[in-house]
């Protein structure tokens, strides 16, 4: 214990340097063009899994709406089933701006603003394009309903969990590129009262998912 206290010390100066290098460097905002269109560029149907045009999104508060129009150019959310009537849902915001992604973009934050109670949540991985990468896993209820919930954000090329991630992609962009990066927000979700089932569903999606996409296409939903 004796020798823990000068590391979170060292770890908690060097995100503050981080931050400040990333304000000196980072250059003025100038939103990015994507070159690509969620709607296109997500298939609609991949392995076992079709779109279900009969599932519509639930409409989000005027003031989550408000904040959603404010930090994305485009959102993506879609419902998916398979031939056992098995269902997952799909949510992906792209931002051309994303130096802000950590505090804006939390998804717990925004299950809460809905009125869902979040329980356990924890960081975990999962595989993608080979490898693996961090994403953030949560219970919501609410009235009866359990959604296990996966996300993961990306800055630039990165993956984001903490917000030293966050200063850290940003000092990479605005050093070696001189840009400001965009990112992405995936979250895979399912009404389960199972949840480790949930959660091993989630994972097949992904893989369904990933495996029908162009290898750029991939990249830039998974940050690798």
């Amino acid at each position: 214990m004796t020798g823990a206290w000068p590391v979170r010390v060292v770890l908690a100066a060097l995100a503050v340097l981080i931050g400040i290098a990333a304000a000196a460097m980072v250059p003025a905002p100038e939103r990015k063009v994507a070159g690509f269109q969620l709607e296109t560029m997500v298939p609609k149907q991949f392995g076992e899994w079709r779109l279900d045009p009969s599932i519509i999104p639930v409409s989000l508060a005027p003031d989550v709406q408000a904040q959603l129009d404010r930090l994305y150019e485009q959102v993506l959310a879609r419902a998916y089933v398979n031939s056992r009537g098995q269902r997952v849902m799909l949510s992906i915001a792209y931002g051309g701006d994303q130096r802000d992604a950590l505090r804006s973009h939390k998804q717990e934050v925004c299950y809460r603003a809905q009125g869902f109670t979040v329980q356990n949540l924890n960081v975990s991985t999962t595989r993608v394009n080979g490898g693996e990468i961090p994403v953030s896993r949560f219970e919501a209820r609410k009235s009866g309903r359990l959604e296990p919930v996966t996300y993961w954000m990306t800055m630039g090329n990165d993956v984001i969990v903490q917000r030293t991630d966050r200063l850290i992609a940003q000092v990479k962009q605005g050093l070696f590129q001189g840009s400001v990066p965009d990112g992405m927000v995936v979250r895979i979700s399912s009404v389960d009262p199972d949840v480790p089932h949930a959660y091993a569903q989630h994972q097949q999606f992904l893989d369904a998912l990933i495996g029908a996409m162009p290898p750029e296409a991939a990249r830039r939903l998974t940050g690798r």
